[in-house]
């Protein structure tokens, strides 16, 4: 009860906080609610229409990292995740994560949603830390890019160097920077500082094949792609509010309202995310009040279009459990023999 108590009391004092960034943030820049939702309920049709499509493409792409993760931590020896039941929990993972971090909130949906597999706390808490790791990793090099750019005063074609041979540099080191972890869990295995129920789990995670390249680089791949499409998802709220953002100036502030987000103190990065990218647009060169339009118009848009695919991806979860549970019962009755 003092658990569940402590809990509410956290996530309430999160959304406050979370709550009031967004009102400082009006308030610095002199923006109205008003002002934002007429942008908002404005949005260009096709463009809205897009930012479904765009955000079930990027959680595909998370679940089929999550699957070949899956593949490796488990070794086959439980049943394989379906394609169609991993997109529907990342979706429902998404969607929950605006009100708890995303990191919490999927592997809730997931470990949640494997349960009937086996191995739920692994494959669902374990490996979706593992294989988000390489989003985080991915958007600490992105950003890394847009500080050089922003320092030197650069402009498309500088970000876009920088972009690139910061994205060859992570596919390349990688598979390096995994044997510096997996040292790391050979010696947090048998240490004395680590809590010894932790010691089989990690000897089996250091022993499973997770830190390889063959897998590394693959989800590095995979994560950058999975950049591009947040990058067209923001590209898509520009033109639908009709705030004229370059791309590129889009993509080098992507990366801040992502490590935003990934800090966890407020629900969904609430407040964070719409102060990090409005304070790059504004030292990029466009106004405050632009900057914090665009921001919260972003918020008010891309929610409601996870929720439209969070609802269709739990539609998918519901009607997967019901076909496994049709095609059980038929297994165990067997063929049914008419006679004559």
């Amino acid at each position: 009860m003092r658990m569940n108590l402590r809990s509410v009391i956290m996530i309430s004092l999160s959304l406050v906080a979370g709550v009031g960034l967004i009102v400082l943030l009006l308030l610095a820049s002199s923006v109205r609610w008003q002002d934002i939702l007429s942008r908002s309920l404005a949005v260009d049709r096709v463009a809205f229409v897009r930012l479904p499509l765009l955000f079930a493409l990027n959680s595909f792409l998370s679940a089929e990292k999550w699957r070949m993760t899956d593949r490796v931590i488990t070794h086959g020896e439980v049943n394989p995740l379906p394609r169609s039941t991993a997109f529907g929990l990342t979706t429902v993972g998404v969607a929950l994560g605006q009100f708890l971090p995303i990191q919490v909130s999927m592997s809730i949906a997931r470990t949640l949603g494997t349960l009937v597999y086996g191995r739920a706390l692994r494959r669902g808490t374990v490996a979706t830390l593992f294989e988000q790791g390489f989003d985080f990793l991915v958007a600490v090099l992105m950003m890394a890019a847009s500080v050089c750019t922003l320092l030197l005063h650069g402009g498309w074609a500088l970000w876009l160097a920088f972009a690139v041979a910061c994205a060859l540099l992570g596919v390349i080191s990688v598979g390096s920077l995994m044997k510096v972890v997996n040292r790391l869990a050979t010696r947090a295995a048998t240490s004395k500082m680590c809590p010894a129920r932790w010691h089989p789990t990690l000897t089996e995670l250091q022993q499973s094949g997770l830190f390889q390249a063959s897998l590394s680089r693959p989800l590095t791949l995979i994560s950058f792609a999975r950049f591009v499409v947040l990058v067209l998802i923001a590209s898509q709220v520009s033109s639908g509010v009709h705030i004229a953002i370059p791309l590129w100036r889009l993509g080098a502030a992507v990366p801040f309202g992502l490590l935003a987000a990934v800090v966890g103190i407020t629900p969904g990065g609430l407040g964070l995310s719409e102060a990090a990218y409005a304070t790059f647009f504004k030292l990029s060169g466009l106004s405050l009040a632009l900057s914090t339009q665009w921001a919260m118009a972003n918020r008010l848009l891309a929610t409601a279009a996870i929720f439209i695919v969070g609802g269709v991806g739990a539609m998918l979860v519901v009607a997967g459990r019901v076909f496994e549970r049709l095609r059980t019962r038929r297994a165990l009755n067997g063929p049914v023999v008419r006679s004559r």
